[in-house]
């Protein structure tokens, strides 16, 4: 039992620092552009502010597309339309510890990692649960991510711990750890609504639980996710002044992409090819082994029937349709650690994990095969961390260019500029305004970025336009040419002031 308990410190121990002294280290300059949003609004909040910034040039020119993409705007100011949980969790405690924001990411990931080791208990011996958890510990998508102020930690982290009350539930039918498992799967409405998909794998649990329990304990168990969801909606309609703003056009995004949402549905699918293709470039790589196993468990639990363990197997399977039939990851296609894809998919790596821990409690020959998997495991992973060291390398260039990039940006450009952009505005706010001008319906959107041009200049703006013709978008129905072809026909010129960074004047008669 001694023995035992000095494993579990030392484990802890290790995970404890291994994060946390990444984080620690990374905290200044390791922080993709996807972080910058998060980071704001936390140092806004902190600092005594609210989740609502002031963007004035919306209300004085009449228009909602200056800010940046996946804010909603409301008689000026900007706020976060989705996702706000993180934000108000890191803002809050930063205004207590300053770095708070750079050290809440790792310790969601171990927590992550200490409630999959609970998880796999239910379905495996002890020793195994080490293993898998030990060697989720030290995957390098989860290390890489595990540095980013992004809510897709906190959220895989909440889904693992929920899962853990639902089928410790399921075990002892303790009314409980369904209890805590409501609640939990209630946090992900504020933290990440995406990651609220793989909860779909409990529906099949219900009619069962329903018969077991009381009418009178269902009652917390409908009440907790009801109160939830409705002080969500209320947030909204005080933030935006309705509790389905975050649906409405007043949202800073691409409309193609918009467009493409509401004709699809909830599913990002593009077509199979894709689909294999992604799992081919994206998936396998980084998993090897693990993916082989998962299949294989997969596989025999469907054949044996095991009902308990199949919903929650079916995780991966459920997130490849919904990520992976489209087009994510920045814009390019290469296997990068820190890519949209690899974000989004940490919950079916867990996953992917936990089946391989569920394969070696299930084996014959068992001494001398778990010996061989396990080390095979442990030399994948170590074999994988050149591909860590490789994206470090990678993402430090990127960083710098970055920090480039704004300097730059800073140095040539008035403070009052508007930049018109596609997918620089996370570079751009808020040292200057982006307009995002692809959020204007594609049918008018030339003539419309005119007339919004000429206000902004008549306003006394400085007005600059972004030549981004190389960057692979959902937007692509018009190129720089014909806006250019639009605002000379107009008596604009333009004149290539720096890099890609085009300034628009008015000619004098």
């Amino acid at each position: 039992m001694e023995h035992k308990k000095i494993i579990k410190i030392f484990f802890i121990i290790y995970i404890l620092l291994i994060l946390i002294t990444s984080s620690y280290l990374f905290r200044y300059s390791w922080q993709p552009n996807d972080s910058y949003q998060n980071i704001f609004w936390s140092e806004n909040i902190a600092s005594g502010n609210s989740l609502r910034y002031e963007v004035g040039v919306n209300d004085k020119i009449d228009q909602n597309i200056f800010g940046f993409r996946g804010g909603s705007i409301l008689n000026g100011k900007i706020s976060p339309t989705l996702q706000i949980g993180l934000p108000l969790i890191t803002g809050i405690s930063q205004s207590v510890i300053g770095y708070f924001p750079y050290f809440i990411i790792p310790l969601f990931s171990f927590l992550a990692i200490f409630y999959l080791f609970k998880l796999a208990k239910l379905f495996m011996k002890e020793k195994f649960a080490y293993i898998i958890s030990a060697l989720f510990s030290l995957h390098y998508i989860l290390i890489f991510n595990s540095v980013f102020v992004m809510n897709n930690i906190p959220s895989t982290s909440i889904f693992i711990i929920a899962s853990y009350y639902f089928f410790s539930y399921i075990k002892n039918s303790n009314i409980y750890n369904l209890i805590l498992f409501i609640l939990f799967f209630s946090i992900n409405f504020w933290i990440r609504t995406s990651d609220l998909i793989p909860y779909i794998i409990f529906i099949p649990f219900i009619p069962k639980i329903i018969k077991k329990i009381k009418l009178l304990k269902l009652l917390p168990i409908v009440l907790i996710p009801l109160l939830s969801l409705l002080s969500f909606l209320n947030f909204q309609k005080n933030m935006f002044g309705s509790p389905f703003s975050f649906l409405s056009l007043n949202t800073l995004r691409d409309y193609s992409l918009s467009q493409d949402i509401s004709s699809q549905g909830i599913l990002f699918f593009d077509s199979f090819n894709l689909l294999i293709t992604n799992i081919k470039e994206q998936i396998f790589p980084i998993t090897g082994i693990f993916f082989l196993i998962y299949l294989i468990v997969l596989f025999y639990s469907i054949k044996n029937k095991e009902y308990n363990i199949i919903p929650l197997l079916s995780i991966p399977i459920i997130q490849l349709f919904f990520y992976f039939g489209g087009i994510w990851g920045g814009y390019g296609q290469e296997l990068v650690s820190y890519s949209a894809y690899q974000r989004y998919f940490l919950i079916s790596y867990s996953i992917l994990f936990l089946s391989f821990g569920i394969f070696l409690n299930n084996i014959r020959f068992k001494k001398q095969l778990v010996s061989i998997l396990t080390f095979l495991a442990i030399t994948f992973l170590v074999i994988s961390f050149p591909f860590l060291i490789n994206d470090i390398n990678r993402f430090d260039d990127t960083i710098e260019k970055t920090i480039d990039y704004k300097k730059q940006l800073i140095t040539n450009t008035e403070k009052n500029a508007i930049i018109f952009t596609k997918i620089q505005d996370k570079n751009i706010f808020p040292e200057r305004t982006p307009a995002i001008y692809q959020s204007i319906p594609p049918e008018h959107r030339i003539e419309e970025t005119t007339e919004i041009i000429e206000k902004l200049l008549l306003n006394g703006y400085h007005v600059y336009f972004l030549k981004e013709d190389n960057v692979r978008m959902s937007d692509m129905e018009f190129l720089f040419e014909e806006y250019k072809k639009d605002l000379e026909k107009n008596n604009f010129r333009l004149i290539n002031k720096f890099n890609n960074f085009y300034e628009i004047t008015k000619n004098e008669n």
